[in-house]
């Protein structure tokens, strides 16, 4: 999935199915989701290094969808 280049954001659908599906063992995070209980690293079946660049490219696109969403909605 090439997040990098969404510029009409029609992957945050996919990337919010794909996360609520499977982004405890590619992000190696558990939590509450009431945000009660703290967030823990733990060990997956992913790979450390995986994980981490799938992480690393999450934020990236979260910050990508920040901008263009900043930008979509100032004032002008």
């Amino acid at each position: 999935m090439q997040l990098s280049y969404d510029a009409t954001l029609s992957s945050i659908p996919l990337l919010i199915t794909f996360l609520k599906a499977y982004g405890r063992p590619f992000l190696g995070i558990t939590g509450s989701t009431n945000g009660a209980d703290p967030v823990v690293e733990t060990e997956e079946l992913v790979d450390k290094e995986v994980r981490e660049r799938f992480k690393r490219m999450c934020e990236g696109y979260y910050e990508n969808v920040a901008k263009i969403l900043a930008k979509d909605h100032s004032v002008r």
